[in-house]
């Protein structure tokens, strides 16, 4: 199955000037090309309070695909008025592309750039190609878990993977590199989880683009960041201080003592485990896997203590 792609961009073009969906490859329907064109980040959308202004996003069409997108900054706007041109390289793909990627995101991304398809678009021409897009990946990259532990640590995994599986829409404050904690919070979550699991690591909240999780990397105050979206519930996880009301539920809670108890390596198969039993009780799947974990490697009982 091959995947589209669109640029969502600014430029003065024969059809119009200013923000437009510049370019967009043939596979798009209709109703896409118009949704993306209403969805798409235009002039001053990232976010630019701390590091390179570069937001990952995710988010699911209402044809039933999903869209990976990228936004950052590429020069100056035509127009010439400050803030830089806002640019949006956009990839659409249909559900078993996405599953042979772990339902992940950052690893499409990262395989459409190592086959040479998130290069800079050239203005010039309106069409661009379908493309395939080979391999495929684990539904867990432990290697990158251990280093999302290393650098962020249990404590802050398990408080950001607990705030993604509330229902309501949630805002996250970090000082942290956004990306590293969203890719690793993909690795950690069921896989029935990961489509809804809607996120933008960098673009200002706007009605537009409702996300589930909206990460904002700031130093700002507090209630700043609130007033830029009062209508999800913001959580500050700054310098590890997060302010989680109540305990983890039992999927962040089973994650971390797997975490602190050093199991990463199992976690392929404590995916693949839940997400074959997905009809069933998360609390008679955990007993499970707690029982075979211990009979296999001796992980201590979920029910232990875990630091938090």
């Amino acid at each position: 199955m091959n995947v589209e792609q669109a640029i969502f961009t600014s430029l003065c073009s024969q059809r119009q000037k200013g923000y437009q969906l510049a370019a967009s490859s043939p596979g798009l329907t209709a109703g896409e090309v118009q949704e993306l064109s209403v969805w798409g980040p235009a002039h001053d959308a990232l976010m630019c309070d701390a590091g390179r202004p570069l937001s990952i996003n995710f988010h699911r069409l209402s044809s039933g695909r999903f869209a990976v997108s990228r936004t950052h900054l590429n020069g100056d706007e035509y127009s010439g008025r400050g803030g830089g041109q806002v640019y949006s390289h956009i990839l659409v793909l249909r559900e078993s592309v996405f599953a042979s990627f772990g339902y992940h995101p950052f690893r499409v991304l990262e395989a459409a750039e190592v086959a040479g398809r998130l290069t800079l678009w050239e203005p010039g021409t309106e069409t661009l190609e379908s493309f395939p897009l080979p391999g495929a990946c684990s539904p867990v990259r432990g290697i990158e878990v251990a280093r999302a532990k290393q650098t962020l640590s249990t404590s802050l995994l398990s408080r950001l993977l607990h705030i993604t599986m509330l229902p309501e829409n949630v805002g996250v404050m970090t000082d942290r590199n956004p990306h590293l904690q969203v890719a690793a919070m993909f690795d950690l979550l069921p896989l029935d989880r990961r489509t809804d699991m809607t996120f933008s690591t960098g673009l200002k909240p706007s009605q537009q683009r409702n996300f589930h999780l909206q990460i904002a990397r700031t130093t700002n105050d507090a209630n700043e960041v609130q007033r830029l979206d009062r209508q999800r519930v913001w959580f500050d996880l700054r310098h590890d201080a997060g302010d989680l009301v109540g305990p983890l539920n039992e999927w962040a809670e089973f994650v971390a003592a797997l975490l602190e108890g050093g199991h990463i390596a199992a976690l392929p198969r404590v995916l693949r485990s839940t997400d074959r039993q997905r009809d069933g009780s998360l609390s008679g799947i955990l007993s499970e896997l707690e029982l075979g974990l211990q009979q296999n490697i001796g992980w201590p009982a979920a029910s232990a203590e875990v630091p938090i």
